[in-house]
């Protein structure tokens, strides 16, 4: 409940508009730091705020009215850092190219402690205790100094510009910047978005609640539903598919069954739902006499779960997507990004509706409200094989239609017909 309380007040502060300052609304822009309101997150908040500016790190200027920004190379996730390069490939010298990092800085804190005034005055619409209300005070000095500073000259003679992803605080900066002055602006999908409520909300939600571009490149009709139920219109939405490097993800045929199921446990925003998850597959495995797999998400001990295992369980671990794959018949999961990688690969893959699942895995023939449904479905996929992976391969292009993507991008941006 108190996730849920934050994002009510993170939204209402955003929606008070009391830190729009230039035309730039700044509750969006540190939106995704303010889900944390520990005393540790606070002090993380004061010395990022203090001690780190934002810096270039790659800057590729032909002098192209194109621009494409990113910001989260800091992360070290490669299936985020390819998107960038991929969309950089496919426009080529048609497009200029800019990278930054926050980087440790004993001199910020003085840019910061100048906005700081204004920035304190900026926040009365943020109705948090006031040490949180000063952490989200100096998040906004420290981005207004950004504004200031380093951002400008970027926009010079731009008339489009692509980022990341909205709920990164440059990149949604950088956005409403290039908005105030009439830039076309364009951001990417990484994750399968959808729609939080109080039962699962997490920092995720500002996937749709920071989006603040014109159009979203996203992945499927599943992305463009739950935006238009948050309140978007639907021609906002450019269906591109996922830009992934797919590598052994390739379609994979038909082969000799293992006779075990394996189970996908979410990560930290979903981790409420993994005792069920356990619970339903060990009924599974016993309905269907089977062993079972279980894929840790890979930020999770395996110490955490041991205990709800029992003798059926082939192995618990962290396991690259692909080779737990080919060590699996079907998989369990629940609200994960990895449920549209596993149906690419025409493998079958069940959700657990718990009453947690979000909305958009909600969809027939994949998701699932108890253990009995999921055990008859799966008994069902076997006798006729055929008609499941026709369904599979349907539920696929729902949530990734990524046919002819490398034109569709190119005709997005330089008006070429596909």
């Amino acid at each position: 409940m108190r996730a849920f309380q934050a994002y009510e007040r993170i939204q209402a502060f955003k929606a008070s508009h009391t830190a729009i300052i230039n035309a730039v609304n700044y509750g969006h822009v540190v939106a995704s730091f303010l889900y944390d309101e520990s005393l540790l997150g606070l002090v993380k908040k004061v010395m990022f705020s203090l001690f780190f500016t934002t810096r270039i790190t790659v800057n590729e200027s032909k002098g192209n009215g194109l621009l494409l920004y990113y910001s989260c190379r800091h992360k070290k996730r490669a299936d985020y850092d390819y998107i960038p390069q991929r969309l950089h490939e496919l426009l080529g010298d048609g497009c200029d190219y800019i990278e930054s990092s926050e980087k440790f800085s004993l001199t910020q804190f003085l840019h910061t402690f100048k906005e700081l005034p204004n920035a304190w005055r900026s926040t009365q619409g943020y109705r948090a205790k006031r040490l949180q209300r000063l952490g989200c005070s100096l998040l906004i000095a420290k981005y207004r100094s950004t504004a200031a500073r380093v951002f400008p000259s970027f926009l010079r003679g731009k008339h489009r510009l692509i980022t990341f992803c909205d709920a990164q605080a440059p990149e949604n900066l950088l956005v409403q910047m290039a908005n105030r002055i009439e830039i076309e602006t364009f951001t990417t999908q990484h994750g399968q978005y959808r729609v939080l409520d109080a039962s699962n909300i997490s920092s995720d939600a500002e996937a749709y609640a920071n989006f603040v571009s014109d159009y979203m490149l996203c992945w499927g009709e599943a992305t463009r539903k739950e935006f238009v139920c948050a309140g978007f219109r639907p021609e906002k939405f450019i269906t591109i598919g996922w830009i992934k490097r797919w590598g052994s993800a390739a379609p994979r045929t038909p082969r000799t069954r293992r006779n075990v199921l394996g189970v996908m446990l979410n990560g930290e925003n979903g981790k409420e739902s993994n005792g069920a998850l356990l619970e339903s597959t060990k009924a599974i495995a016993s309905a269907l006499n089977l062993r079972y797999l279980v894929r840790l998400h890979p930020w999770t001990k395996a110490a955490h779960y041991t205990k709800f295992l029992d003798d059926r369980c082939a192995a618990i671990g962290h396991y690259d997507l692909f080779a737990y794959l080919g060590e699996v018949d079907f998989s369990l999961a629940h609200m994960s990004g990895a449920t549209i990688e596993i149906l690419h690969a025409n493998a079958p893959v069940y959700l657990l509706n718990d009453g947690k699942l979000a909305e958009a895995f909600r969809v027939a023939g994949l998701s699932f409200n108890d253990t009995d449904a999921i055990t008859a479905a799966v008994s069902k996929d076997l006798e006729s094989p055929d008609l499941a992976r026709q369904r599979f391969q349907m539920l696929s292009k729902w949530f990734n239609d990524d046919s002819a993507q490398s034109a569709r991008i190119c005709a997005t941006f330089f008006d070429q017909e596909v």
